[in-house]
């Protein structure tokens, strides 16, 4: 973190000369407290990081920002979230027909390692990876539709499962227990089908939204669609089921599982379901979306463009909100135990849990016209991966930022101040202002990312200096 002031009036050499001073001296103190290297061991292997689907990665990014290690480009704007294991990073490309793929990219390097081609179809459903083996969904509306296993090392497929489908949009498949447990069905239901050659077990008839995914828990499987059930995964029975309290859609969402509940969405609510006692233990009221998160006793989920925090029992701790107006987050929740991070409509935004700021904003736009896409994300071994609409594949390794080093600093004949510095090549900052220093950094104004004008060398300008007589600056990486 840096902070200087910017003098609108009275700009003179004697002024300059003060600010440079008072520059350098907060970039050598703030400096020696960045972390050493983040803990965040592990691979991603599902949507939401297991078959429980909270979202939660254990360890600490310890106030690091992400770099960007390698950026590799595919064919198609449509990708898939990532799974990543066995040192690989797996996804689908494409959509409706399109020269559709499952890839697999190293994961340090970004270089390929194998490509399956998929016969054309309607809909390439997101992978998951399972002790050396890939598992992925593909429908159709006309053809035969697939589950399919793949070897992670080769992209060799091991078994190939059809079903009757309507080329819907299908959440990666949950693997647990021997079994393989997704959406099949002409209109929907619950399948269960086994791990080492793709036989199909059972099915449940469910009816109801596209784009859901079961959850696996303490041995059960549980769906929400509409109602709250728990299954027998061996042979697939109903064990219970839950209505009372419940209504909404649940396309586009699954369940989230910790500590005997289970946490969920409608568009109209966020409900917990004590598992022992087959009772809705609490439900809240609002505009709520996706899926949420549940990490140290704390629940995450998406309420009206913003995160919200509440306890395990429903009492809400804070919110998290993205900078800039208009801006909105969305996608899969990742909580760590220091940090929150999320996509949104400008990017990709990391909160601190401690106090809900924002500690890096990673932007979406793209040059040269500044183009904001989509992002998806994913965590493993201290590097966060995003397939993004843009046709690419990113890596950003969580990177120890270097003392800041400042140079052209200056205003401008048109009003605006201008400042750069020195870190490592790749990382991402951003600027914020105000006109009093003494406030909480959540109350200080985001400006925007600053720009890497070459590797290493940044450049900021703050166009919006001219309409005010004094201001105060902060870098955060």
């Amino acid at each position: 973190m840096t902070s200087f002031p910017s003098e609108k009036s009275k700009w003179t050499p004697k002024s300059l000369s003060r600010s440079l001073l008072l520059v350098t001296l907060v970039a050598q103190v703030t400096s020696s407290t960045v972390a050493t290297q983040a803990n965040l061991p592990g691979d991603w292997p599902t949507y939401g990081n297991g078959p429980a689907h909270t979202g939660y990665f254990p360890g600490t990014l310890n106030g690091l920002p992400f770099a960007l290690k390698w950026q590799t480009p595919m064919p198609h704007a449509v990708i898939s979230q990532a799974a990543i294991g066995g040192g690989r990073v797996y996804f689908s490309v494409g959509d409706y027909y399109s020269a559709m793929t499952l890839r697999a990219l190293d994961a340090n390097t970004g270089q390929g390692v194998w490509t399956n081609a998929l016969a054309s179809t309607v809909r390439v459903g997101p992978p998951t990876y399972d002790s050396g083996s890939v598992f992925m969904q593909q429908g159709d509306s006309v053809n035969p539709s697939y589950l399919k296993g793949y070897d992670a090392a080769t992209g060799h497929t091991n078994w190939a499962a059809s079903f009757i489908s309507q080329g819907y949009h299908y959440m990666a498949p949950v693997v647990a227990g021997g079994m393989v447990f997704t959406d099949t069905g002409y209109y929907h239901g619950l399948t269960g089908f086994s791990r080492a050659n793709g036989a199909q077990q059972w099915f449940w008839q469910l009816g109801g939204s596209e784009q859901w995914a079961p959850a696996y828990y303490n041995g059960e499987v549980y769906v929400w669609l509409g109602s709250f059930s728990e299954y027998d995964p061996a042979i697939g029975t109903l064990n219970w089921n839950l209505t009372n309290g419940l209504s909404g859609g649940a396309s586009s969402r699954t369940v989230a599982i910790a500590d005997g509940r289970a946490y969920f969405t409608s568009d109209s609510s966020l409900y917990a379901i004590n598992l022992a006692l087959h009772t809705n233990a609490w439900s809240l009221s609002g505009p709520f979306s996706g899926t949420p998160a549940v990490a140290n006793g704390i629940v995450y989920a998406v309420s009206n463009a913003v995160i919200s925090a509440y306890t395990t029992n429903g009492a809400f701790v804070r919110s998290y909100a993205a900078s800039g107006g208009g801006a909105t987050l969305y996608g899969q929740l990742i909580v760590t135990d220091d940090v929150l991070i999320v996509g949104g409509s400008y990017g990709i935004y990391v909160f601190r849990l401690a106090d809900g700021t924002i500690q890096q904003y990673i932007s979406s736009a793209r040059p040269p016209y500044g183009i904001y896409y989509s992002s998806v994300i994913s965590l493993a071994n201290n590097t966060l991966y995003v397939t993004s609409s843009d046709q690419n594949v990113y890596a950003y390794a969580a990177t120890p930022t270097t003392a800041v080093a400042l140079t052209n600093y200056a205003r401008l004949a048109n009003g605006a101040f201008q400042f750069g510095f020195t870190n490592t090549p790749g990382a991402t900052f951003s600027a914020w202002a105000t006109t009093n220093p003494a406030l909480a950094l959540s109350n200080w104004a985001f400006l925007g990312s600053i720009t890497q004008a070459s590797p290493g060398m940044y450049q900021f300008t703050d166009t919006q200096a001219t309409n005010t007589s004094r201001r105060f600056y902060r870098v955060r990486s």
